[in-house]
């Protein structure tokens, strides 16, 4: 993004927020800001901006605060650590526990828990599905804040407020995942 989309973005927050006050003639208040949102695309940070207005009745104090806020959200839009447990149960019971085709029935969060438990995970009794579940929920919490974290270092807002489009609803129905399970 370059600097002029980032005074937009910043002349944007000062209107809307009359307390906000941010000098726009501080070069130097301008740099610190702007090296936590450089690698961000314009149409993301404008976004998060925007959506930071809609959301909050105080202004931003700092950079942080935006990013918190594009984090939370790119947080809600990912499938609940629940959700996720079911998919990947489901896909495993469905496959038979076959762990190679699983891995390509789902996404990179929920795959990456599943290879992490996998030796929990082969030749579970159904008495350890209740500690394996927690163990899942609890790694793939750390799996998307990690995630959510590595993007947002690298400028990779994906700042959706259109859930429709999220991973959140994109849980296989009974059809899909059998139509997906016949391809591979």
């Amino acid at each position: 993004m370059n600097e002029k989309k980032f005074l937009q973005g910043l002349k944007y927050l000062n209107a809307y927020y009359t307390n906000f006050n941010f000098d726009i003639n501080d070069n130097f208040k301008i740099g610190v800001w702007y090296e936590s949102f450089k690698n961000m695309s314009e149409e993301s940070f404008t976004k998060v901006v925007k959506g930071y207005c809609q959301q909050n009745v105080f202004a931003p104090h700092s950079p942080s605060h935006l990013l918190d806020h594009a984090k939370k959200i790119m947080i809600q839009n990912k499938k609940t650590p629940e959700e996720a447990w079911e998919l990947a149960i489901t896909i495993l019971r469905e496959t038979g526990y076959d762990f190679e085709r699983t891995y390509k029935l789902t996404n990179n969060l929920i795959t990456n828990c599943i290879k992490q438990m996998r030796s929990q995970l082969q030749g579970m009794l159904t008495k350890d599905l209740p500690f394996a579940r927690k163990q899942f929920i609890d790694l793939y919490k750390r799996e998307i804040q990690q995630d959510v974290d590595k993007q947002t270092r690298k400028g990779l807002i994906s700042y959706d407020y259109d859930t429709s489009k999220s991973e959140k609803n994109t849980l296989l129905s009974d059809s899909s995942l059998q139509k997906r399970l016949q391809d591979i």
